[in-house]
């Protein structure tokens, strides 16, 4: 991955819909253990090799949002780097910690992505068959992620 000054490896991407794209519909198991191609660039590193690397040695994540036309604004790329970025392990839920604001071109949030206290350690991650969020906005969509329960 060259941008941002390269150096990057591929967790996560979807290239579709969230409807049709490959990370739909999977369950917290499918998202532990991973799945897609990086042929057909769709596709989940995997939590558990997430938490691996992210707790073998310091590592940033660099996010790349498309914004979607809204509102009158025109479509956009933007991107968001956290300088640290972990995930614990399956016994604490691969809960991610992000322990300073983002820098980048996302100013549609007051934080790009992380929308949760950066001082405490973040919510952990949901998928549809473990959703124990207040709004169960995964199970309703078949969705996922960290940000469910923020």
């Amino acid at each position: 991955m060259t941008r941002g000054g390269g150096g990057w490896t591929l967790i996560g991407n979807a290239i579709t819909t969230y409807i049709q794209n490959e990370t739909a519909d999977k369950t917290l198991e499918e998202y532990a253990v991973g799945f897609g191609s990086a042929e057909d660039a769709d596709l989940w590193f995997g939590l558990d090799l997430i938490s691996l690397y992210t707790n073998y040695q310091t590592m940033s994540l660099r996010l790349n949002l498309y914004r979607c036309e809204h509102n009158g604004v025109d479509a956009k790329w933007t991107d968001c780097t956290y300088t640290q970025f972990a995930v614990s392990g399956r016994t604490d839920e691969y809960r991610v910690t992000i322990p300073e604001a983002c820098r980048g071109t996302e100013v549609d949030y007051y934080d790009g992505w992380a929308r949760w206290d950066l001082k405490k350690a973040g919510p952990k991650f949901i998928a549809f068959d473990n959703d124990s969020s207040n709004l169960h906005c995964s199970e309703a969509f078949r969705n996922t992620g960290w940000w469910y329960d923020t």
